[in-house]
Parts: C-alpha cells; structure tokens; sequence
C-alpha cells in the first residue's frame, strides 16, 4: 500500500513521513469508471493537521488519477506551497498529462 511505499522512500530520501490524509471505508476504486472514481475520491478522503511548504504525496497506483487529484486538492488547502507525486505503478505518460 501507498503507507509502506511513503515509509521506504522517506527512509531513502531521510525526509520525514507525515499522514496528512486520511481515509474513510468507501467503494473500492478498482472497478469504477472515471467519472465514478472522481465522486468516490472525494468522499473518501480528507484533510489531517496542516502541510507546509513542498509534500511529496505517494501513492500506490495511478489509474485515472482521480486521487492523485483529490489528495492534491486538500494538500494544497492544507496550505501545502508545492505538491509533487511519486507513484509505484501506472500509466505511461507524458509529464505533461500528469493529473496535476
């Protein structure tokens, strides 16, 4: 899960690991559309404490992103000033059709 992929690249980067999302039980992503995803990331997570300057925000797999964008969003009013990604598995893609 992205927690263990988050603790490992904290470890190897020696940056500090915080949980500044969280997660309520929701649908499971995986068989949901686009549009679907979009709706069920937003439900499912929410902002804890305050982020301050650069957050690298990792996740476990990108699909369609809904997510990555969701999360980005309440980083970003979390007060977050830059937030980067690192993803373990997905999609080929130009940097410039990342989801933020």
């Amino acid at each position: 899960p992205a927690e263990v992929l988050a603790r490992e690249l904290g470890r190897a980067l020696k940056i500090p690991v915080k949980n500044l999302l969280g997660r309520k039980r929701g649908n499971p992503q995986k068989p949901l559309g686009a549009a679907a995803r979009s709706l069920n990331a937003a439900r499912m997570f929410f902002a804890r404490g305050t982020a301050k300057g650069r957050v690298l925000l990792v996740d476990d797999v990108w699909t369609t992103g809904a997510s990555l964008r969701t999360c980005h969003g309440l980083l970003k009013n979390q007060g977050a000033a830059e937030v980067l990604a690192a993803v373990g598995a997905g999609p080929k893609v130009h940097p410039t059709e990342a989801p933020f």
